[in-house]
């Protein structure tokens, strides 16, 4: 993992996601590298840009019902990344799983559900 002068993380799909770190260095974007390539419009993306959360995402979650929880994760994440949700669908687990835990970097006390 990389992280430059201006807080943008860095990680390659064969590297762990080092939470310690992110907060350490107070990470405000997040450039991960997909484990399988996404295509989306057309074109292939190796490599999502999971720019950090705003106020507006952290009320959603405060008025998310617990069933609806995964539901409002997903779509926060797409924003956070420029997905939109048939786009999201499209990922595999294991990218999910590892957007996931970029997403609970930038917002560690979401609701257990949501991941």
């Amino acid at each position: 993992m990389n992280i430059d002068d201006n807080g943008v993380a860095t990680i390659a799909k064969n590297e762990e996601i080092d939470v310690k770190r992110l907060t350490d260095a107070m990470a405000s974007v997040v450039t991960l590298e997909l484990l399988i390539p996404l295509k989306t419009g057309g074109e292939e993306r190796s490599e999502l840009r999971f720019d950090e959360p705003t106020g507006a995402h952290v009320e959603s979650m405060t008025k998310v019902q617990p069933h609806k929880s995964g539901e409002i994760a997903m779509r926060i994440i797409g924003e956070c990344c420029g997905l939109g949700p048939d786009e999201m669908k499209q990922l595999r687990s294991r990218d999910v799983m590892r957007l996931s835990q970029v997403f609970r970097y930038f917002l560690p006390d979401s609701p257990s559900g949501m991941f």
